[in-house]
C-alpha cells in the first residue's frame, strides 16, 4: 500500500472534530527561512482564524476560503478520485506554470491540510492523490526534529524550488511544509542568506498546534 492510500484508511478512522459557528481556529507554527537575513532562524507564529467568516466564503476572497466553507467543500466530496481531483482543482485554481500533476497535488494537499476537517472528506482526498503517477513521499525530519512524510509531485519543479507537503507519519495530519532548491545559487558578493547549494532547505515551516476554541485568544490549554 502507497504512503496516500495508507494515509486515506487512517484519515477516514479520524475523529470528526464537528465545528460549529462562533468557534476560532487557533494555530501555532514555527518558520525558519534561510534567505531572511533581517531575521534568520527559528521564528514562531500564532494566529486566530474564524471558523464561520462570510467574508472568505461565495469567492469573495478569490481563491481563499474559510474554514467553514472548506469543510462543507471536503464533506461534499463523491468517492470517485477523478471527480474528486476535478472538484479539487475547482476549489483551489491553477497557478501560472502548473502542470496538470502539480495542480492536482496542491490542490489535493491543501484540502488534506484544512483544518477542521470531516475524515471522510480528508480520507477521499489522500485516495484520490494515491492515483496521481509519481507521487513521491520521503521520510525527513522537520525543523523541529519530528519525524513527517514529505510529498511533493515527481515531475520537474517550477523555478527554482521545490514544494514539500509534511504530514505526521502515524496519524497523517498536516505537519508544515519545506522548499527544497533546484540549483545552485553562489549568491554574487551577497551575505550567507543569499548563497546555497542544489538540495539545501531554503524555507522550512511546523506546525506546533492546531485545535478549535469558542473565543479568540484562546488558545484551548
Amino acid at each position: 500500500m502507497g504512503a496516500a492510500a495508507t494515509a486515506a484508511a487512517t484519515a477516514g478512522r479520524a475523529k470528526d472534530p464537528r465545528p460549529h459557528d462562533g468557534q476560532w481556529v487557533f494555530t501555532e507554527t514555527s518558520r525558519v527561512n534561510a534567505t531572511d537575513g533581517e531575521r534568520p532562524g527559528l521564528v514562531d507564529h500564532s494566529s486566530w482564524s474564524r471558523y464561520d467568516n462570510p467574508s472568505m466564503e461565495g469567492g469573495k476572497a478569490g481563491d481563499d476560503h474559510s474554514p467553514r466553507e472548506t469543510y462543507r467543500f471536503l464533506d461534499s466530496l463523491p468517492e470517485d478520485p477523478a471527480k474528486v481531483r476535478a472538484e479539487a482543482r475547482a476549489f483551489c485554481p491553477k497557478a501560472g506554470g502548473e502542470t496538470r500533476a502539480q495542480h492536482d497535488i496542491r490542490a489535493l494537499t491543501l484540502l488534506t491540510e484544512a483544518y477542521p476537517a470531516p475524515p471522510k472528506g480528508r480520507a477521499a482526498v489522500f485516495r484520490a492523490m494515491a492515483a496521481i503517477p509519481g507521487l513521491k513521499a520521503d521520510s525527513v525530519k522537520d525543523i523541529l526534529g519530528r519525524d513527517a512524510i514529505a510529498l511533493s509531485p515527481g515531475d520537474k519543479a517550477q523555478g527554482d524550488l521545490r514544494g514539500q507537503y509534511l504530514d505526521n507519519p502515524r496519524t497523517w495530519v498536516a505537519s508544515g511544509s519545506r522548499h527544497i532548491a533546484v540549483t545552485d545559487n553562489p549568491g554574487g558578493e551577497g551575505g550567507p542568506e543569499d548563497h546555497w547549494k542544489a538540495g539545501d532547505v531554503i524555507i522550512s515551516e511546523a506546525q506546533e498546534s492546531r485545535v478549535l476554541v469558542d473565543d479568540k485568544g484562546d488558545t484551548g490549554r
